[in-house]
Formats: C-alpha cells, sequence, structure tokens
C-alpha cells in the first residue's frame, strides 16, 4: 500500500432504514415514547441509512455548559460537503438543524439517538495526501453529537453481544458482515467511564510516552475490534499499544485500530474509568520513528478545542457523565 494514511469511517452497509427527518433544534424534535441510554463504546451509524453507509465508536457522553446531553467521536466519521450522494456537515461550523441524525447501529428501529452539530475535520476524497496528513498533524479529529431528548446518558460501558451464525449457516465476520445473526450473548456491563485523564492539580492531560522501562500502554474500545474479541469469547478484552511519541497532544501508539473503531474511547492501561481520548487515523511516517502508528488524539486536545469556543458551542464545558 503506497498511501501514507488511512482514515477510519468505516465502510460498513448495514440496513436500509426510511426515515423522515425533522429540522430544528434537539429540543424541538417530536417526543420519542422510548427511552435510549447512550454509553461510550457503542457502535454509531450517521445520515441516510441507505444512500451513505458508515460506522464509527463513541467515545465519551456527558454534559456541556448549558446542560445539552453531548457525545463525542471522530470528526472524519463525517462525510464532506463534496461527497456525493449524501453529503455532511460542514467542517468547523456549528449545525444547529437536525438534517445530519445519528443512530446506534444495533438499534435502527429506535430511531436517531442524536444530530450532528460540529465537526473538526471530515473524511476527505484522497486528493491531495501531503495536505490530508498536514492537517491532521497540526488541527484535531473529533465531532460533537448533541443527543435527543429521549436518550439517557450513562457512563457504563457494554460488552458487545456474540452474534451466531447468519442466514444461511456461515459465521459472522465483523469487518465484512453486516447482518448478523441472533444474539447467543448478550451485552453486560464491562465497566465505568466516569472521569477524564488528568494532571495532580486535577486538569486534563495527555498521557506520557513513558520510559525504555516504563512505557505508557493505551487501550480502546472500538466497535469492530470489540465485537471481534466478543466472537472470539473474550467479550471484555481490549486492544492495548505502546505509545510511541507524543506530538501536538496526539498519541502515536502501537495499538492496532481498524474501520469502524475510530472515535472510540481510548484509556491508559489499568484506569478503564479514565477518558483519555479518542481513537483516530493511521499514520505511516519517518521521524521522529520510523514505522506505521495508530493515533490516538487526546482528550485534553479536544476538551481545549471545545472550550476555547464562543458561549453556547456545543460541547464547550463539557462533564464527563457519572452515574
Amino acid at each position: 500500500m503506497k498511501r501514507l494514511a488511512r482514515y477510519l469511517p468505516g465502510l460498513t452497509a448495514a440496513a436500509v432504514l426510511a426515515t423522515t427527518l425533522v429540522a430544528g433544534t434537539a429540543a424541538a424534535q417530536p417526543s420519542t415514547p422510548t427511552t435510549k441510554t447512550v454509553a461510550a463504546g457503542m457502535r454509531l451509524k450517521f445520515d441516510n441509512i441507505a444512500d451513505a453507509p458508515g460506522t464509527c465508536t463513541l467515545g465519551a457522553v456527558g454534559t456541556d455548559a448549558t446542560g445539552r446531553k453531548i457525545g463525542i467521536t471522530a470528526g472524519h466519521c463525517n462525510r464532506p460537503p463534496t461527497k456525493s450522494p449524501y453529503p455532511g456537515v460542514t467542517k468547523r461550523v456549528v449545525d444547529p438543524t437536525n438534517n445530519h441524525p445519528v443512530w446506534d447501529w444495533r438499534d435502527l428501529a429506535a430511531g436517531p439517538i442524536g444530530y450532528i452539530r460540529y465537526v473538526s475535520a471530515d473524511d476527505t476524497d484522497g486528493s491531495d495526501l501531503a495536505a490530508q496528513l498536514e492537517y491532521y498533524k497540526q488541527n484535531i479529529d473529533y465531532m460533537v453529537i448533541e443527543f435527543a431528548d429521549n436518550v439517557e446518558l450513562s457512563s457504563t460501558i457494554m460488552t458487545v453481544p456474540k452474534y451466531g451464525p447468519k442466514a444461511g449457516g456461515a459465521a459472522y465476520d465483523p469487518p465484512n458482515d453486516y447482518a448478523p445473526g441472533t444474539v447467543v450473548t448478550p451485552s453486560v456491563p464491562w465497566g465505568k467511564v466516569n472521569a477524564i485523564y488528568s494532571d495532580s492539580s486535577g486538569n486534563p492531560a495527555v498521557p506520557p510516552q513513558g520510559g525504555i522501562f516504563t512505557p505508557t500502554e493505551m487501550c480502546h474500545a472500538g466497535a469492530i475490534t470489540q465485537q471481534q474479541n466478543s466472537q472470539n469469547n473474550q467479550p471484555d478484552s481490549a486492544r492495548c499499544g505502546v505509545i510511541y511519541h507524543v506530538e501536538n497532544q496526539n498519541m502515536y501508539t502501537s495499538g492496532f485500530i481498524q474501520p469502524g473503531d475510530s472515535g472510540g474511547p481510548v484509556w491508559v492501561k489499568n484506569q478503564f474509568n479514565k477518558w483519555a481520548g479518542i481513537t483516530s487515523w493511521v499514520r505511516a511516517q519517518l521521524t521522529p520513528l520510523p514505522g506505521v502508528y495508530y493515533v490516538y488524539t487526546s482528550a485534553k486536545k479536544i476538551l481545549d478545542d471545545m472550550n476555547s469556543k464562543a458561549a453556547g458551542f456545543p460541547g464547550k464545558g463539557f462533564q464527563i457523565t457519572n452515574n
């Protein structure tokens, strides 16, 4: 592969779901009778299910300074406005409409769980790879979701259910199959993410590289990786890797990620409850160490960026859910 980077919004074609999208703010949407619980680690779908299939992982949930219920995932999960047939949100512009819904991939029938409000970056067409790499290196990759009124936030990450064979008897293959069989092992609580990785003063911090003999290991709960773990009867096993170096508050690691894992929660090994960032992209580079790196965007970088915005920005003053 000659490309230097691979972005990870996923190319999942799930179910075809017809829906009517209502413009307006989340507060003005029609009421939904059933309460829907959301938590980090959920597998997400975006926009029009039939025309723009794609999947990512929810990284964190909480509330902002105005009390809105907020979710954070990777910005490149958004489809750029120049991409047809179904363009996404214009990057770096707050979208107050409900024209870009977000769904729980495992429960499409419940309707949208929220709406994309802001993306700092988006999926590009690959025409200028060098520019893409420099953009991600110098900037930031996150999306803000405002959840619907019927959504209840939870700090409990659930394991991924194990699915049985597909129709016809073939085994379910998470990266390639979009219609799993019936659930044979349901989700169960895995653990809580109810704090933010911080320094000794309580301020959000970037996990350090560590020393030669004491490297810092990072772990993530990407939806596709976790689905594979579940299919292998290891639902509470996470993918981990050491931090090789930190650059612009991004962590370059050996923690393998794949399409669909993007945006998923990241934590320092043995500190499961402290949200430290989200999975972002894969990057090959020559300096300071040559190799292929799996890059995580730190929670501090995301929070600093949101808090630098004007009053009323969705996500400004983000407080992670603790329940």
